[in-house]
């Protein structure tokens, strides 16, 4: 799986809902896929940072609830100790890593080196 930087109008090229625009997940009442793209540090899944803005214009990360693998339940952030500005800070983070150098960024992915080791690694 190669990083992909998602706008309104990126197509999903893997899991449940691929074939389908972000736009179009959302529509669909999805935020709960997207929280589970960010809560299981899904690497490939990096957020534009003009459609950050405009989900968060709207309060999209305000009530966003995580779901993660194993029984479906979903926890909101907040049960998670995570604030929504430190969650933004790690998408916004993930994106500038990705485009500053997409080939170590791709390598670290494969090997599920979070978006913070990665900016470690990349400044020293």
């Amino acid at each position: 799986m190669k990083p992909q930087i998602y706008n309104f109008e990126t197509i999903f090229n893997f899991g449940k809902w691929k074939g389908k625009s972000l736009l179009e997940v959302l529509n669909y009442g999805e935020s709960r896929y997207i929280g589970y793209l960010i809560g299981n540090n899904i690497l490939w899944f990096i957020l534009d940072p003009e459609t950050m803005n405009s989900l968060e214009k709207i309060g999209f990360f305000d009530d966003l609830a995580m779901s993660f693998n194993g029984d479906g339940g979903r926890l909101p952030l907040d049960a998670m100790g995570l604030k929504k500005e430190h969650l933004l800070s790690i998408l916004r983070r993930r994106y500038n890593d990705f485009t500053n150098d997409p080939i170590v960024y791709e390598e670290l992915a494969k090997k599920r080196i979070r978006p913070t080791d990665i900016k470690d690694i990349l400044e020293r």
